[in-house]
């Protein structure tokens, strides 16, 4: 955890701060073994990344940064958002 409160130590928006830690986190070919909620994409389904340490961690370090600026709820989703694009990224 203390490596993601020193990547997102200087921002300030929670999508910047997903973006650093996940790219700090995973290569392109975990990306794309993930989505935020564990859906089906293009008929594959992928794993749940809400239900692993590393997001229990992410999570933790954005809610004692952003505090209430936060929806937990939602996060998923967020990191969904982040995770959609991967076979795209280069």
């Amino acid at each position: 955890m203390a490596l993601f409160r020193v990547l997102i130590a200087a921002e300030s928006d929670v999508k910047e701060s997903i973006a650093k830690i996940m790219s700090a986190l995973m290569t392109k070919a975990v990306e794309l073994l993930y989505s935020g909620t564990g859906r089906v994409v293009n008929g594959q389904c992928k794993r749940n990344f809400s239900e692993t340490n590393s997001y229990m961690c992410l999570r933790d370090v954005l809610i004692g940064k952003f505090q209430n600026a936060i929806d937990v709820k939602k996060l998923p989703g967020r990191i969904g958002i982040w995770l959609s694009p991967a076979g795209d990224r280069g």
